[in-house]
């Protein structure tokens, strides 16, 4: 992290509430971190020697507390230099990662979304998250799955965008498919739905397997959306509902899943 922090500059800066979350979950301290950390947000230029990081900016110290409470408030040093122009999407080379032609069994699967996220950071136009190849095999990676993808996705053609999501509905509906790489699936179509750019997949494709794969709260919603875009058909809403009474009554919401009967 600290290479890496080294190598960004001021664009690491995004990343830091998110890396100290995870360093305070599991937890990690770090004094070198801390520093270098501290140096950043305080506008120093950052140098060391060798891998070295004890001895950054050691006089600023006694401020280390304040700019790692900065970092937690997502709050960007006054001096911080615009982001520069967006880089260049190889759109074929993403195109040849998401292809699931040759995909058939549950290790394929398995391989082709690490492949994904991987590419999907090799080719994201911001220069901060295409800094992060350099850590393509570490946790962080898959951390930024979702921000990846979205970069990449609001550069993508229409056809290109057309044939990516027809990638994941295969992916999502395949029969060899692990649990896993679909759950990937779902908070990636959740995180785009947050970021107002949901994924063009029909709700009852995402609540079908949101459910398969036990995610009760993620199928409730796309449910729901389902049933009131369906509300003028009665066959549709006749199903919908029961599956609504069946996912409430398996999230202990029994006054909305009586609800739904009425």
């Amino acid at each position: 992290l600290c290479s890496l922090i080294m190598h960004l500059g001021s664009d690491f800066v995004v990343f830091g509430p998110t890396i100290s979350k995870c360093l305070i979950r599991h937890p990690i301290t770090h004094p070198g971190y801390d520093r270098v950390v501290a140096a950043l947000l305080s506008g120093k230029r950052l140098a060391y020697e060798g891998n070295d990081f004890s001895n950054i900016f050691l006089e600023q110290s006694t401020d280390n507390a304040e700019h790692l409470s900065n970092i937690n408030d997502n709050k960007l040093p006054e001096d911080a230099p615009l982001e520069a122009a967006n880089l260049m999407v190889n759109q074929i080379h993403l195109k040849q990662a998401w292809d699931t032609a040759q995909i058939n069994t549950r290790q394929d699967w398995l391989d082709w979304i690490h492949g994904l996220g991987v590419e999907f950071i090799r080719q994201s136009p911001s220069h901060a998250l295409r800094a992060c190849t350099l850590i393509l095999h570490s946790p962080v990676a898959k951390e930024i799955f979702n921000a990846a993808f979205l970069s990449c996705w609001t550069e993508l053609s229409e056809q290109y965008q057309d044939h990516l999501v027809r990638s994941i509905e295969i992916a999502l509906t395949s029969p060899s498919t692990p649990s896993e790489v679909i759950r990937r699936l779902l908070d990636l179509c959740e995180f785009m739905e947050h970021e107002a750019k949901p994924m063009p997949i029909d709700h009852s494709t995402l609540g079908e397997y949101a459910t398969k794969s036990f995610a009760y709260a993620k199928a409730l919603h796309y449910r729901e959306l389902e049933f009131f875009s369906n509300a003028s058909s009665s066959t549709a809403s006749a199903s919908t509902l029961k599956s609504l009474f069946s996912i409430n009554t398996r999230l202990e919401h029994e006054d909305a899943a009586w609800g739904a009967c009425l």
